[in-house]
């Protein structure tokens, strides 16, 4: 299964964002969902409210500060 299509970054560039697919029970989710982005060593983070989020699709939570990225040569595959 795909995780990434083969193309998603197709030179160095930078993440900004981070998209996760979701589900909130009907809008009744609360809470904060945080994230932990690294690139080896430097890591960021972003955080955001679930509540108010769309039921079953992508929440995307802004990273405090860009990532530096590098182009993936294939897609990443879940193995399992």
């Amino acid at each position: 299964m795909d995780l990434l299509p083969p193309n998603a970054v197709t030179e160095n560039g930078r993440a900004d964002a981070v998209g996760v697919m979701q589900g909130n029970y009907g809008g009744t989710a609360t809470g904060k969902l945080s994230i932990t982005l690294c690139n080896l060593d430097p890591c960021v983070t972003g955080t955001d409210n679930l509540s108010g989020s769309a039921d079953n699709s992508v929440f995307w939570v802004q990273l405090k500060e860009p990532l530096a990225v590098s182009r993936i040569p294939t897609a990443l595959r879940d193995t399992s």
